[in-house]
C-alpha cells in the first residue's frame, strides 16, 4: 500500500519532532523551510516548495502559523515563504493541518483543519507549558520553589496543571478564578483561592506571579502593590495579561513566554501535535476553512 505523503512546512523544532512521529506512523515525510536546522537528517528535504507539496495528501503548518498574516513562520528557513505561494503550489486535494489558522488565509479551495482548537491538544499542550514555566522560574530566581509563595492567575487548562505542579514541589500556591465552582475546587485541592477581581489584595505577598489569562488583569493598581523582587511570568497569548510598560517603569521583572513548549520541550510538544493529527485523521473531521 502506497504511503500517504505529508509535507512539513516551516515552524520550529516541534514540527520536526512531529514529522518524526508521523514517519513512524507510516507517512512519507517531506520538509521545507528547515535549511538552517541540523536536526532533520532523518526526513526527506524538499529543494523547493513545489517539490514539497507535489502530490501531498496532507501538509502540516506551524503553531503559530504566521506572525504577520502574510508569511509562514519559518525560523529555520533561509528565505521568506509567502502563504499565498503555499496554496498556489498545493494540489486541491491537499489537506492543511495548522495551529491558530487565520481566517484571511483560507482560500475556499483547500481543506483546513485547526488542531489548536481541539480540547485534547489544549489539555496535553498545557503540560510542557506548565513545566517550561516552572523551569524558567527556577532559572530566574535565587530561591527554591519549595516554600515560595506563588500566585497562578486563571484556573483553565494551563492554570490547573501549573498550580498542581507547583503545589507538588512544596510551594504555597494561591490561584485566582471567577467561577464559584473553580474557587471551591481550588480550596478542595488544598490551595488558596482568590477571586480574580481581588488580585490587588494578594499580589504583595507573592514571590512569583504566573498569569495564564489573555486579558489585562495586572495593571497599575496591582503592580504598585508588588514587591520589587517579585517575578512575573506571563504565559498568555497576545495581548497578554500584564501591563508590561508599567511593570518595566516600576523596575519589576516580567517574562512573557510565548510558544513555550517549542522552546523547552520540542520533542514532547511535537508528539502532542502528531498524536492530535492522527486522532483527527482516524476520527474524521470538518473543514475549518
Amino acid at each position: 500500500m502506497k504511503r500517504k505523503k505529508f509535507a512539513l512546512l516551516g515552524g520550529d523544532l516541534r514540527t520536526l519532532a512531529a514529522g518524526k512521529f508521523l514517519f513512524e506512523k507510516g507517512f512519507d515525510i517531506y520538509v521545507f523551510g528547515f535549511e538552517k536546522s541540523d536536526k532533520n537528517d532523518f526526513l526527506k528535504t524538499a529543494k523547493t516548495l513545489e517539490n514539497a507539496l507535489s502530490g501531498a495528501d496532507y501538509a502540516l503548518l506551524p503553531l503559530p502559523l504566521s506572525s504577520d498574516g502574510k508569511t509562514l513562520r519559518a525560523p529555520f528557513g533561509k528565505e521568506e515563504i509567502l502563504l499565498s505561494d503555499i496554496f498556489l503550489a498545493a494540489d486541491a486535494k491537499t489537506i492543511f493541518f495548522g495551529g491558530s489558522i487565520p481566517e484571511n488565509i483560507k482560500d475556499g479551495v483547500h481543506t483546513f483543519v485547526d488542531y489548536f482548537k481541539r480540547e485534547d491538544f489544549q489539555i496535553m499542550n498545557a503540560v510542557p507549558t506548565a513545566e517550561g514555566a516552572i523551569a524558567e522560574a527556577i532559572k530566574e530566581t535565587e530561591f527554591t520553589l519549595w516554600k515560595s509563595r506563588c500566585l497562578v492567575i486563571g484556573f483553565g487548562r494551563i492554570g490547573k496543571i501549573l498550580a498542581l505542579k507547583l503545589k507538588a514541589l512544596g510551594a504555597d500556591v494561591t490561584v485566582s478564578a471567577r467561577k464559584e465552582k473553580d474557587l471551591a475546587m481550588i480550596s478542595a485541592l488544598g490551595m488558596n483561592a482568590v477571586r480574580s477581581e481581588k488580585l490587588g489584595g494578594v499580589i504583595f505577598e507573592q514571590d512569583i506571579v504566573f498569569n495564564t489569562v489573555p486579558v489585562l488583569l495586572i495593571g497599575e493598581k496591582e503592580l504598585s502593590e508588588a514587591r520589587k523582587n517579585t517575578l512575573f511570568i506571563d504565559l498568555s497569548s497576545k495581548p497578554g495579561g500584564i501591563d508590561f510598560e508599567l511593570a518595566k517603569k516600576a523596575g519589576l521583572k516580567v517574562l512573557w513566554l510565548l510558544s513555550l513548549p517549542g522552546k523547552t520541550a520540542p520533542e514532547t510538544a511535537g508528539k502532542i501535535i502528531a498524536d492530535t493529527v492522527i486522532n483527527i485523521l482516524e476520527g474524521g473531521f470538518e473543514n475549518d476553512g
